[in-house]
């Protein structure tokens, strides 16, 4: 996508969430951009942007599909004055030919319970209803912690509140036993992969250099936002250098910074973690 186009995109998620803040929306534009995900708009004849559809692929299982990773249909939109002349189903339509190019079998999608209009839009195009859910949230307060021994698999939420637990304080090796063998970790700042380790040798080789490099740190959780296999948290970071990184950075200095984590879970280990800043 041309960098001409990304204000039309911004314009157009927010009409589509309208209640999603504007550092969330850039977050995860970055985020989409920097990922294998796809991002189509789409034209009237006067050449004004009317619509887009997102794409991502998700590598957990999704409900109802026969694979793994798939691509997923993470918005889709076209402004009401452009609705009912085939544009959605174009975007679909284009979807569909990449996902069949890029050598997937499956396109998954959702849409809330209540919105019939969506739920029809996917009957029409041939999706197919797979699965409904009721989501619950109750307050936990004191809770027990869990008989030593038990062995209970760990939720997404523990499974990333204790990696986090253990960066905040330093401790590698703790750290690294919340990660698959195979992970992928990647920095991305400003839209751009900065830092990348695949497996746990190289992540442990950069955590263990990050550790000695800050004299304090702290990763705070602001709010968690919870899927299929994945969590994204909302992160307040400061940290104390305990050494000079460059010139402008020497140790004493503070680092005060607002980003997003992004946590794919296989088999009760994070198998991919993404810093967004």
């Amino acid at each position: 996508m041309a960098d001409a186009d990304k204000p039309k995109w911004l314009e157009l998620r927010r009409a589509l969430w309208p209640d999603c803040p504007a550092e969330r929306h850039s977050l995860e534009m970055d985020q989409l951009q920097c990922s294998d995900g796809v991002v189509f708009l789409a034209q009237d004849s006067d050449g004004q942007v009317v619509g887009f559809a997102e794409v991502s692929i998700r590598r957990d299982h999704v409900e109802g599909t026969s694979s793994a990773p798939v691509p997923y249909l993470e918005g889709w939109y076209v402004i009401p004055s452009h609705r009912r002349q085939g544009i959605g189903r174009a975007l679909i339509k284009s979807a569909e030919s990449w996902a069949l190019e890029t050598g997937f079998s499956e396109l998954a999608s959702d849409a809330e319970s209540d919105n019939e209009d969506g739920i029809r839009a996917h009957w029409d195009l041939g999706f197919r209803e797979v699965g409904s859910r009721v989501h619950f949230v109750r307050p936990v307060r004191a809770p027990k912690a869990e008989p030593s021994g038990s062995d209970a698999p760990m939720s997404t939420k523990d499974l990333f509140l204790g990696y986090n637990k253990a960066y905040n304080a330093k401790d590698v090796s703790a750290m690294l036993t919340f990660f698959d063998e195979a992970c992928v970790f990647e920095n991305i700042s400003g839209g751009k992969v900065t830092v990348r380790t695949e497996g746990k040798g190289e992540l442990e080789a950069l955590a263990r250099r990050s550790a000695q490099a800050f004299a304090s740190r702290e990763q705070k959780v602001v709010s968690l936002t919870q899927g299929q296999g994945r969590i994204a948290a909302e992160i307040d970071y400061h940290a104390v250098l305990q050494a000079d990184l460059s010139p402008e950075l020497k140790a004493g200095s503070r680092l005060d910074l607002r980003g997003i984590s992004v946590c794919e879970f296989a088999d009760g280990k994070i198998v991919r973690l993404s810093d967004y800043s």
